[in-house]
């Protein structure tokens, strides 16, 4: 499912006792060699804050009205930080150390190592959207002290995004993500 079809859905629900989540996959190949794998579980998050920030996760509603052009929209996304329902120990990747032509060692499943996943679909400012060029989608995985924040695009079903690698941010990295949504009845 897309980004975009995913968020709709998940506006769409009836609050408050439903909610949705997202299985996200994802894959870095570095441009050093080693290959990444990940699998995160975020939950729907109306306004989404950038990591880093002093903003708390919260809900949200998206305002309509001619004062509201100029007013920045909710960003609403996929969040495994802070998750109420502990998925958070569920998110890892994966890492071959090396993968190339003439080597290949595989990935070692009891080597996972924890991950914080976002996705976030920005609307901006509607009025200036037109200089933009639409919607801005961020990518942000953080691991122990290292984080990436990554723009993508959005390709059909995927996320792609060229950014500093996990392993080792010197290196550049190509990143892709598939997401498969699902709504939570509480």
């Amino acid at each position: 499912m897309s980004l975009r079809d995913a968020i709709e859905e998940s506006i769409n629900l009836p609050p408050p006792n439903s909610g949705s989540e997202v299985f996200v996959t994802l894959s870095m190949h570095d441009a050093e060699g080693p290959v990444l794998y990940g699998k995160a579980r975020p939950i729907f998050v109306a306004d989404l804050p950038p990591r880093g920030t002093t903003a708390t996760i919260g809900g949200g509603s998206s305002s309509t009205g001619i004062r509201n052009w100029f007013a920045k929209q909710p960003t609403p996304g996929y969040t495994s930080r802070n998750s109420p329902y502990g998925y958070g120990q569920a998110d890892y990747y994966l890492s071959s150390q090396k993968f190339d032509a003439g080597y290949q060692q595989p990935f070692v499943n009891n080597q996972r190592v924890a991950m914080d996943f976002s996705v976030r679909r920005d609307p901006g400012i509607p009025f200036f959207s037109w200089l933009r060029g639409g919607p801005t989608v961020q990518i942000e995985i953080e691991v122990g002290p290292t984080a990436v924040t990554l723009d993508a695009a959005e390709e059909g079903l995927y996320l792609r995004a060229v950014g500093p690698s996990i392993e080792d941010p010197n290196h550049r990295a190509i990143y892709t993500v598939s997401l498969d949504w699902m709504p939570i009845i509480l």
